[in-house]
């Protein structure tokens, strides 16, 4: 070969060299590509990732508060219910000792001393007395010369219970509160027959046992 159609050869490759480029250099590119892609998608993933679990923590955070305030909330009205108790435990002792009622005078006092504020201790005064049963222990609440003298409705010559409006309230929500009750004010003349059958059964006893 002449040393001019050398020339022309060497002219010729470097001129189709860049055309191509480096083989080496083009997979060395490819795979820089390949790797950013994998990267940006891993950061994608991460970020993804982060989002969720701010979202998560933001959620359990936010489930946490609600849960304490439902706790500091039930133990306000707690520690309301138990100041209220130990008011209504001091306060009924007094009020305890207007019973039982013995006379007109004594159940218009009670209904004069009834009032809305003082109401439920009233209520929980009378049930405590009752002691579970009203038809057992209505003595607690009425002696007997008012059982005899008194009825609901006043009937058959009775004076009327019902006239103490307040006093016949508060005690037929006591006698509802106790066991076994459906019908308050049915129990309540159940408990009013019952102690009556009682007196006259000691009066009959009484007399049988006097000497003639």
């Amino acid at each position: 070969m002449s040393f001019k159609k050398l020339k022309m050869n060497e002219r010729w490759a470097e001129n189709i060299q860049p055309q191509y480029g480096d083989p080496r250099s083009s997979r060395s590119n490819c795979n820089c590509s390949v790797v950013k892609e994998q990267f940006l998608a891993v950061k994608e993933d991460i970020g993804k990732l982060k989002s969720f679990v701010c979202e998560k923590l933001d959620q359990i955070e936010q489930t946490q508060l609600a849960h304490n305030k439902a706790v500091m909330t039930a133990l306000a009205e707690q520690k309301i219910v138990t100041q209220k108790l130990i008011r209504q435990e001091s306060l009924g002792a007094p009020i305890a000792e207007l019973f039982p009622l013995s006379s007109e005078e004594s159940l218009k006092a009670i209904e004069e001393k009834i009032l809305p504020e003082n109401r439920e201790i009233y209520v929980s005064t009378i049930k405590r007395l009752l002691q579970q049963s009203a038809t057992r222990n209505l003595k607690n609440i009425f002696d007997d010369s008012v059982v005899l003298s008194h009825n609901l409705d006043g009937t058959h010559g009775k004076k009327r219970l019902k006239t103490y409006e307040k006093l016949y309230a508060a005690l037929l929500d006591s006698v509802s509160q106790l066991p076994k009750v459906e019908n308050a004010e049915d129990n309540l003349r159940k408990a009013i027959r019952m102690q009556k059958k009682r007196i006259f059964k000691s009066i009959s006893a009484s007399k049988a046992t006097t000497p003639t």
